[in-house]
This record gives C-alpha cells, sequence and structure tokens, in this order.
C-alpha cells in the first residue's frame, strides 16, 4: 500500500492562514504567473506613478494657485505647473494590499489573499498568484534600496479614500506664488510638505483594495532614471513567507511555484483558491521530490 503523501504545510498551524490576521503584519501583491520568474531572478521595485490605473494619479494636475500681485505673468504660473509635473515623474510606487481590521461573518474574508475582484483583476482572471510579505521586512528592504540623499525621499503608509474633491487636498490645498522667479520653488515645497496626504490619498471606489503603498521621490534622477527603468531591484528573498495560486493557475505551471519557494525558503508554503460559494477553501500540496502534488 503505498504511503499518503504528506501535505507541505498544515494551513490551520500556519502563522498566514489561521485565524484573525495580526494588523499591518503583513501585505500582498496581486499578479499574474509569469511575474514569479522575474521576481525569483530580479525582487521587486518600485515603479513611475505615471503607470498606476487611478487617473487621480496618472493624469495631468492642476494645483489651486493663489497669486499675489495684480502683474503675475502666465510665464510664472506655466513654470508653477510645469514643476508639478516634473515633481510626478520623479515618483516611484510599490502598492500592495492589507488584511482588513474587521471583516463579515468569514474571518477569512478579513485576509489580503481573500478578494476575488483583485484576484481577477490583477492575475489574469485567477490564473496568476498573490504572494504574501513580511511587511516590516520589505520596509527595510526598500529603505535600504532606494536612498534618501540630496531631497529624496521615501514614506510607506496606508492610503486613503476619499468621497468628495472637498476631502482631497489636491483640490483644496493652495501653492501660494510670489514671483515668477520662485514659482517652481514653491511648487516642490508645496508637494513635500503635504506629500503623505497628495499621494497616499484615491477615489472611494478603490477602497476594496485596502492598499498599503511605498512611495519614492527621487530628487535628481540618479536612482531611478528620468524613465523610471533605472530603478534598483528588491531583494525579498527574506521577505516572502507565503504564495497563494489563484483557482485556475495551471498545473503545468506547478514547477515555477514550488522553484519560487525554495528560493525564497517559504518552507512550502504554497496553497491554492478553491471558491465554494462566498468561501475560500486553501488546498494544500505535497511535495514528491520532484514537485509539488495537488491534495483535494
Amino acid at each position: 500500500m503505498e504511503p499518503v503523501p504528506t501535505p507541505t504545510i498544515n494551513t490551520r498551524d500556519h502563522a498566514v492562514f489561521r485565524g484573525v490576521p495580526p494588523d499591518l503584519k503583513y501585505v500582498y501583491h496581486y499578479t499574474r504567473w509569469e511575474r514569479l520568474l522575474d521576481i525569483m531572478q530580479t525582487g521587486l521595485r518600485l515603479g513611475p506613478l505615471a503607470q498606476m490605473n487611478d487617473p487621480r494619479e496618472s493624469k495631468d494636475w492642476f494645483l489651486p494657485f493663489q497669486v499675489s500681485g495684480l502683474h503675475f505673468p502666465r510665464e510664472g504660473e506655466m513654470a508653477a505647473e510645469e514643476e508639478v509635473r516634473n515633481y510626478k515623474r520623479k515618483l516611484r510606487v510599490a502598492a500592495f494590499c492589507l488584511d482588513r481590521p474587521s471583516g463579515n461573518m468569514f474571518n477569512q474574508g478579513r485576509h489580503g489573499y481573500a478578494r476575488p475582484r483583485m484576484w481577477a483583476q490583477y492575475t489574469d482572471n485567477h490564473r496568476g498568484v498573490c504572494i504574501i510579505l513580511d511587511r516590516a521586512g520589505l520596509d527595510r528592504a526598500i529603505r535600504q534600496r532606494y536612498p534618501t540623499v540630496n531631497a529624496s525621499w521615501v514614506r510607506g503608509k496606508r492610503v486613503r479614500y476619499v468621497k468628495t474633491p472637498q476631502e482631497d487636498i489636491l483640490s483644496t490645498g493652495d501653492v501660494f506664488l510670489n514671483s515668477p522667479d520662485d514659482a517652481a520653488e514653491s511648487v516642490r515645497g508645496h508637494l513635500d510638505r503635504h506629500a503623505g496626504q497628495l499621494f497616499f490619498t484615491k477615489h472611494i471606489d478603490w477602497r476594496d483594495e485596502y492598499e498599503y503603498r511605498w512611495v519614492y521621490y527621487d530628487a535628481d534622477q540618479s536612482q531611478t532614471g528620468e524613465d523610471g527603468l533605472k530603478a534598483p531591484f528588491v531583494d525579498i528573498k527574506t521577505q516572502v513567507v507565503a504564495i497563494v495560486l489563484g483557482a485556475d493557475y495551471s498545473d503545468a505551471h506547478l514547477p515555477i511555484a514550488r522553484m519560487f519557494a525554495q528560493v525564497h525558503n517559504m518552507h512550502g508554503a504554497v496553497v491554492r483558491c478553491s471558491w465554494r460559494g462566498l468561501y475560500l477553501h486553501l488546498d494544500v500540496f505535497a511535495d514528491d521530490g520532484n514537485g509539488l502534488i495537488p491534495l483535494r
């Protein structure tokens, strides 16, 4: 009689999957399955703000300017507007989602990996993965790779969701322009002072993502380049604690998930979604030495 395969992990005992998740302990990155190969080889990096899918961030900003004097030339206002665009070009962002601090009758619904719309939107309709990382460790890794030299800065915090323009400092925070010569400097000062609100606010329609993000301002673009393609990769080999495969993640791609788990020293913490109505069941695997075997 053949021995019964031993599961690689017990989800009831694993810190990520058991009970109610601790607040801010983990962050979750949904992505396509192909990205496992890239992340395994290079790590993660922060991307340009213009590539974010929220139009509040990716489109042009028109700040409310307050002008001193009656003869402030249009050239000064144009310089201020150009500095807004220039500042935004120097921003790099990495977005993740968090566990919910409270949930419905399903405790599991509080977990960051249990979001059906996120699976549909960011993982090629359930064919991708959700990478689970230790937030504090990732924060240290990002700050190590993205230095705050000169006027550069890096911040990590939760995103705030608002319903109306009146709640958004982008629409209500005036930039005071005293002279054409210091228009650009006035804009930079304004954006620096209010960065914690300006770059961590989104329309309430995104609230279900419950986003946590890191934002890096590369003052002289020496670290990331003008197009962001020079941005350094963050080594996350010691920050990944588990991966969840989508419900339609192909068995043909299980060797990639297994390799990813080995490279990141995850001790077999690979599971796959199985939806039963509103309830998310997590299927585990056994490893026979040659590959992952699904256990139903």
